[in-house]
């Protein structure tokens, strides 16, 4: 990280945060900075925030990186979601184009249905019965206790 007077540099790697986050993020800032993206080298983007008047440059490297991990666990939930979501969009057109009173031909459509039932069963159960402590990507633990520092002696 390089700070300036009216920019901050900020230095990301895509094995760290995806490239679509890096995007995301900045996209997100435009509206609190000026972005410039750039590549360093492969791997490594460049990304130049440039202080909009008005706006502090104090904490924008923080936020910026907020951002990306905001990001960075969108996409993660979306990509572990994305046959669930498909299934639902899929049945709510289907269900949307069929007139009033009809029902769909037996057979291939009630297996989906079944199908999409016991995921949703299975999902609220799970949310129903899940805590912090059964959290899989470990991401509701609060920041004090990940990274709780030890006393100096």
């Amino acid at each position: 990280m390089v700070k300036q007077e009216r920019a901050v540099r900020v230095e990301v790697d895509t094995a760290v945060y995806p490239a679509e986050a890096v995007y995301a993020a900045a996209n997100t800032f435009a509206g609190k900075a000026f972005v410039r993206l750039g590549i360093k080298r492969k791997g490594i983007f460049v990304v130049e925030l440039g202080v909009k008047p008005g706006v502090g440059a104090a904490g924008l490297e923080g936020e910026f990186y907020n951002e990306l991990l905001h990001h960075a666990l969108r996409l993660k939930v979306s990509a572990r979601h994305h046959a669930l979501r498909e299934r639902i969009v899929a049945q709510a057109l289907v269900s949307a184009q069929l007139p009033q009173g009809v029902k769909p031909a037996a057979g291939k459509q009630e297996a989906v249905d079944a199908g999409l039932e016991k995921e949703i069963e299975k999902l609220l159960k799970e949310a129903e019965s899940g805590s912090y402590k059964t959290d899989p990507m470990g991401i509701a633990v609060p920041w004090e206790k990940k990274h709780a520092r030890k006393p100096v002696k």
